[in-house]
C-alpha cells in the first residue's frame, strides 16, 4: 500500500487479467462472500485488501447490492493467492 499509484494500477490491471483467465462466470442473486488472502512478505491488514475484494466482486456480480456478508481473512503464505468462497443465501 506504500507504492506509487502507477504500481498499484498495474497490480489492479494484472488482477483484472487474472480474473478473466480464472472464470467468465457471472452470478446473480444474494450471496455470502468469504475472501481468504495469502501474501508472501509482510502480512497486510485486512483494510489494505478491501479494494481487491471490491474489484473481484464487481467482476463476478453485475448487481452486487444483494450480497449480504463479506468476510475477509489475510495471512502470510508461501505464495500470493486469493480464494473466494460463495454461499447462496
Amino acid at each position: 500500500n506504500n507504492l506509487h499509484w502507477v504500481f498499484k494500477q498495474k497490480f489492479k490491471d494484472n488482477l483484472q487479467i487474472a480474473l478473466l483467465t480464472a472464470s467468465r462466470k457471472k452470478y446473480t442473486g444474494a450471496y455470502d462472500l468469504n475472501f481468504e488472502f495469502w501474501f508472501t512478505g509482510k502480512k497486510l491488514d485486512t483494510i489494505n485488501v478491501v479494494h481487491y475484494c471490491k474489484k473481484i466482486e464487481d467482476y463476478f456480480f453485475e448487481q452486487d447490492n444483494l450480497n449480504r456478508t463479506i468476510c475477509i481473512t489475510v495471512d502470510k503464505g508461501e505464495k500470493n493467492k486469493c480464494i473466494l468462497t460463495l454461499k447462496k443465501v
